[in-house]
């Protein structure tokens, strides 16, 4: 299983989302997200409630978050129910922009 990792720069964040295989399993997927700025400051941006999983209609929340540093550079490992693809992560509300969304049609 490959690694995907997916890049977005919006609003003066860049944002890199990150599937990883080998700390998934039958139940979980396991995503490291990367927000990387530098003039926004990212404190408020909340790891376990601004980030979801999107699949027809149905809004998936993280089962567990463990974010790390501050400010202008945070990311966390962010654990979701598994479901198959296609889906979509959804970060909400970070520096001005509504949604970025990250799409996931090809993961095991």
């Amino acid at each position: 299983e490959k690694t995907i990792k997916l890049e977005k720069e919006e609003g003066d964040v860049d944002v890199v989302v990150e599937y990883l295989p080998e700390k998934s399993d039958e139940n979980n997927m396991d995503f490291e997200i990367s927000l990387d700025t530098h003039n926004v400051d990212l404190s408020s941006f909340d790891f376990s409630k601004d980030i979801v999983l999107e699949k027809e209609g149905f809004v998936n929340i993280p089962i567990k978050s463990s974010p790390s540093g501050s400010n202008h550079h945070r990311k966390a490992e962010v654990i979701f129910k598994r479901v198959n693809p296609p889906y979509s992560l959804v970060l909400i509300n970070l520096s001005g922009i509504q949604r970025r969304e990250f799409q996931f049609t090809n993961i095991e």
